[in-house]
């Protein structure tokens, strides 16, 4: 067994999955914004918050840059 404590086994492997999802979204969109194609600033987003009922999927991310984020807000 390891001696590693269970709750930080807990944020480790969310932080796994977490890196996978953007590494996966960044991915799907070539690393470009989704909505000017740019590559500047670029950060992934929740389409509809998982709070308001949104899917923890690829599907349900976006990777987009600031000046894009700020528009549709």
């Amino acid at each position: 067994m390891t001696d590693i404590p269970h709750d930080e086994i807990v944020v480790a492997r969310a932080q796994t999955a977490q890196s996978t999802m953007e590494s996966m979204v960044r991915t799907k969109y070539r690393n470009l914004c989704a909505g000017c194609g740019g590559d500047d600033k670029l950060a992934v987003q929740q389409v509809v918050p998982t709070s308001a009922g949104g899917l923890d999927s690829v599907d349900n991310h976006i990777l987009i840059c600031r000046p894009c984020s700020l528009s549709i807000q």
